[in-house]
């Protein structure tokens, strides 16, 4: 009889083990799974933010040289075309689909604008430009 008492005991104790352990592990599973989106929803949140920085610093820059070209200074149009190059480059590219326009419309604004702006100083129509860079400030803000 004590026997048969040892191997229920020594059975009950290894089914416990048994559910103890898968338990474990899918906690273990859990737990690194939401730890490693946690990751990835960090490195993606700190992307974004850099990319709006950069991006905010080319939009001044070139609103700088642009106003700067429609006062008279001299500036150096390679700069500008850098500057423009540079936010045109940190825009989503899905922009100009026509199926994208709704769903990007500030980097469609942003797109427009930078290169209307462009057009502007290619053909010296100073008036405009002051127009425009506003209006690009308002739309990259």
């Amino acid at each position: 009889m004590d026997s048969l008492k040892l191997a229920i005991s020594g059975m009950f104790s290894i089914i416990t083990s048994f559910f103890a352990y898968h338990a474990a592990i899918k906690k273990h599973t859990v737990t690194t799974k939401d730890s490693d989106k946690s990751i990835f929803v960090s490195a993606i949140t700190n992307e974004r933010a850099k990319w709006r920085s950069e991006l905010r610093t080319y939009v001044a820059e070139f609103c700088e040289l642009s106003i700067r070209f429609a006062v008279k200074a001299e500036i150096d149009i390679g700069l500008l075309q850098n500057k423009k190059s540079n936010i045109l480059l940190r825009l989503n590219p899905k922009c100009l689909d026509d199926d994208g326009q709704d769903k990007h419309k500030f980097d469609r604004e942003i797109y427009d604008l930078i290169s209307k702006i462009f057009e502007e100083i290619k053909y010296d129509k100073n008036e405009e430009i002051f127009l425009l860079v506003e209006n690009l400030e308002k739309s990259a803000s």
